[in-house]
């Protein structure tokens, strides 16, 4: 059954993107901002809010009511737009499996999650709250929400999972949410969660642990990030473990760094022996943001696995494409089922002996070279980049028997949110004229290159 996109009313329009897509067992739902489809503008006190959603939240204090209110009325108003969507779609907040939440500011995180927790109770699924800010971001919208939900008709069970031991480091999330034959675990940070601080030395690690970092260090803070990446992989690992899965069933990463992709350089070789060349191999996205839920927490990580017992159904890891160029202990898409979780593509041409950032149309293959042609405006990189990285996209889906037409959502990540109006218009040639449910993250770079303006990671369900 192809794609089924939803979309809400906004007087006697529909919306350019549609909020919601339904395909297979999910409901796939794009950013969910704080605006007021019925009134046509965007929520900024409690006071615009109908009763019944200022009544998911207590209001006996001054002192703390009048600092969270903002944060609260838009956390509310995004939740009530992500209701619709999912209704829109046949499904409801109890069939979520997965949430994210983007938040401009980190200081807004403790009030955000208590509005999230007081709306969803026990169907509170596994989630991601992460600061991300940049340029052009909207000052006035300070939280935006997507999410994953089982459909309608999907006969999958859902289950939220706990491991007692880690719960510390996500409350008050689920450490995970089984899907069928899917987990989706919460982000996780590399923090003992007795202490819940990172780990910092290598000694606090133990032999098995040591055994993996490279033994190339220049200085106590490199240590300490590669300590704090083998700890992360610990609590994954225990994750995994309580779950019955092995490791190597992992099909997707999503990461989030408080450095640099530079300062990231030492983790990276680290990372290499932990997934090594073979089946442990995964589709990854990992992007420096603003600033993360967890202090002092340099990333945190959340995984996507299939489990073991559904091979009869068809849910087995499948890797249908070599490594990703930016890695070799990269894939660029994993398959289970009809399901295909991308890796976050970026402007890499590595078909050379030395992989060059897309800047120009020049740089481009085939007939795009010839896309400035008739244009006496100076180029902008934004241009070629978006072109290659579709094209690449468009690449990794066709070793799964996919095309853009089989795509569910992409995250759209971007340095400069601002250009998300050119990169709109780019995507829609590719898409054939509708994008998918769509959310657009600010990021602080991608890639080893600092010239790089953006990051792209799709979803597809398969035909077949």
């Amino acid at each position: 059954m192809p794609i089924q996109f939803q979309n809400h009313r906004a007087g006697n329009h529909d919306l350019l993107i549609p909020p919601a897509a339904v395909s297979g067992d999910f409901v796939f739902v794009g950013s969910q901002t704080p605006h007021d489809l019925e009134r046509g503008r965007l929520v900024t006190r409690i006071e615009e809010l109908d009763a019944d959603l200022v009544a998911i939240i207590p209001s006996d204090m001054v002192i703390s009511d009048v600092p969270e209110a903002r944060i609260r009325a838009q956390t509310l108003m995004a939740l009530k737009n992500l209701r619709l969507a999912l209704e829109s779609a046949g499904s409801s907040f109890k069939r979520l499996v997965a949430l994210r939440m983007f938040l401009r500011d980190r200081r807004d995180i403790p009030s955000a999650v208590d509005v999230v927790h007081r709306a969803l109770g026990a169907d509170l699924p596994s989630a991601t709250v992460i600061e991300t800010n940049g340029p052009n971001v909207d000052p006035d919208i300070d939280v935006q929400i997507d999410a994953l939900a089982l459909s309608r008709d999907s006969g999958f069970e859902l289950r939220h999972f706990v491991v007692p031991e880690l719960v510390p480091l996500h409350r008050p999330f689920p450490t995970a949410t089984f899907a069928g034959p899917f987990l989706f675990t919460s982000t996780i940070a590399g923090c003992d969660p007795a202490t819940r601080r990172p780990a910092t030395l290598l000694s606090e690690l133990t032999a098995e642990e040591r055994g993996l970092a490279d033994e190339y260090y220049v200085s106590a803070a490199e240590e300490a990030l590669v300590a704090e990446q083998l700890m992360l992989w610990r609590n994954h690992k225990a994750i995994l473990a309580a779950a019955g899965i092995p490791f190597e069933n992992v099909l997707h990463q999503n990461n989030w760094l408080r450095i640099s992709m530079q300062q990231y350089v030492p983790v990276t070789r680290v990372r290499r022996n932990v997934f090594g060349l073979d089946r442990g191999r995964t589709a990854a996205t990992s992007l420096p943001v603003s600033n993360l839920r967890t202090p002092a927490a340099h990333y945190e990580c959340s995984l996507i696995a299939v489990r073991p017992g559904f091979e009869k159904q068809g849910f087995k890891k499948e890797i249908g494409i070599g490594s990703h160029g930016v890695g070799p202990y990269y894939l660029g898409a994993t398959r289970a089922g009809r399901y295909v979780f991308a890796a976050g593509e970026v402007a890499i041409d590595t078909s050379q002996s030395r992989p060059r950032m897309v800047e120009r149309a020049a740089d481009l293959s085939g007939g795009l070279r010839h896309l400035h042609f008739g244009r006496n405006y100076r180029e902008i990189p934004l241009v070629a980049q978006s072109h290659c990285v579709y094209e690449l996209i468009a690449e990794g889906l066709a070793n799964y028997g996919c095309t853009f037409a089989d795509v569910a959502h992409q995250t759209v990540y971007l340095v400069d949110v601002g250009d998300f109006a050119a990169l709109e218009r780019i995507a829609v040639s590719h898409f054939g004229g509708r994008l998918p449910p769509t959310t657009i993250v600010p990021i602080l770079g991608a890639s080893p290159f600092r010239e790089n303006l953006l990051e792209i990671e799709v979803t597809a369900v398969a035909p077949r």
